[in-house]
């Protein structure tokens, strides 16, 4: 996923380096969207890594659930069991959540960079 939107900026890039600079005035107009297109990239990265901590934390306290409820299982009925797989099963639902939610935000946040990007170009071209 980081290798798709490393890439992504990079072209992005490399397309505007090729397409302004003809002009110092409108080079300087295309460097600012491309710094503000990187910002939001850096953002939804931001917000990507900590949805996974987030789902990599959940997944780390079902497994501790899990164990503690194995643990007192040797005393207990069946449903203890059943109630830790519950649990560990909810937990992974809740952290690929999470997850698809960081992708989500990320694709959001790279649109809106290209769009801003591309309409810095295109405002550019008109001059």
């Amino acid at each position: 996923m980081k290798k798709l939107i490393l890439s992504s900026v990079f072209i992005l890039a490399l397309s505007l380096t090729f397409t302004s600079c003809r002009d110092t005035k409108n080079a300087d107009s295309a460097e600012e969207a491309l710094e503000n297109a990187a910002d939001a990239t850096e953002n939804a990265l931001e917000k990507a890594g900590d949805a996974v901590d987030n789902a990599v934390d959940s997944a780390d306290k079902a497994i501790d659930d899990a164990v503690d409820a194995a643990e007192g299982a040797a005393e207990k009925t069946g449903d203890a069991i059943e109630s830790a797989v519950d649990s560990a099963k909810d937990a992974a639902n809740k952290a690929g959540e999470s997850v698809d939610n960081a992708v989500e935000s990320s694709k959001e946040s790279l649109k809106k960079a290209g769009d801003a990007v591309e309409k810095k170009v295109n405002d550019l071209k008109e001059q």
